[in-house]
């Protein structure tokens, strides 16, 4: 099942068109794997945060918050992106068989632009964690996977268990890698970096990314914006603002618009 697939198949169990049997299936699946497990609970989330009703998503704050969210998401702006979002889903459940993409992109990319308008009015109030999240991205960083030549067959299962956070699995193939790729080195070194600093390994992690920014690899700098991270997610936010202004030093510079960004939240 391709994850366009598994999006649809998430749908329709929320939207309640499975059978017992189905619902079964998915919530063993659920029991099981975490990175499905939590596919399941951001699309349950998407839908709860574009229902008036309900605001599951901020049970854990103040009123205070609340009131903010609420005046955020009854704004004239707000309405006008749920009615194209509305509008979207009609189209979508009319050109199903053309397009076969899923109720649930249009609600992602609907509900990433009234959170990012949420950060942005809330961003004062951001812990060393919330801007971890906010910022961490592995969309572009590159690919253990060669373009054009022989690919191995170790570095995209590794690949494959890191895009699944299976950060453990991916680290049995990346550590003894390190010591023997020369084309790929950058990307396994950042892969095995992130993939120590989600799993709480700080140190190992710190290893990670010094080895890659000390190094002469052409994408050693990317090194520098992911130890920055690593210390956000450490709580140690005066180590990421000195890391964050040698980045903001030069617009050439990995990063250089978010340490702008992030030193001024910080």
């Amino acid at each position: 099942m391709n994850p366009e697939e598994e999006n649809i198949y998430i749908e329709s169990y929320l939207l309640g068109n499975l059978s017992k049997e189905e619902v079964a299936i998915v919530e063993k699946r659920m029991s099981e794997d975490v990175r499905f497990r939590e596919s399941v609970l951001l699309q349950k989330e998407l839908y709860a945060s574009l229902d008036e009703s309900d605001w599951s998503f901020a049970k854990n704050v103040t009123p205070e918050k609340i009131q903010e969210y609420e005046t955020l998401f009854k704004s004239k702006e707000t309405a006008q992106l749920k009615e194209a979002i509305l509008k979207a889903q009609s189209d979508y459940k009319k050109n199903t068989s053309k397009n076969g993409r899923s109720l649930f992109y249009y609600l992602s990319a609907a509900v990433v632009i009234v959170m990012i308008t949420i950060s942005v009015l809330l961003s004062k109030d951001q812990t060393s964690q919330d801007l971890y999240v906010t910022y961490y991205t592995t969309s572009d960083i590159p690919s253990l996977v060669s373009r054009g030549g022989e690919d191995d067959s170790e570095l995209i299962n590794a690949e494959r268990y890191f895009e699944n956070a299976e950060y453990t699995k991916a680290l049995e193939i990346l550590i003894p890698k390190v010591a023997t790729v020369t084309k790929n080195k950058a990307s396994v070194l950042l892969y095995k970096g992130i993939s120590e600093m989600e799993l709480g390994q700080f140190e190992k992690a710190h290893t990670s990314f010094d080895q890659l920014i000390h190094s002469d690899l052409l994408d050693a700098p990317m090194g520098l914006w992911y130890k920055a991270l690593l210390y956000l997610k450490m709580d140690a936010p005066e180590k990421a603002k000195t890391i964050l202004q040698q980045i903001s030093s030069s617009s050439s510079n990995y990063k250089y618009t978010e340490a702008k960004e992030l030193l001024e939240k910080l």
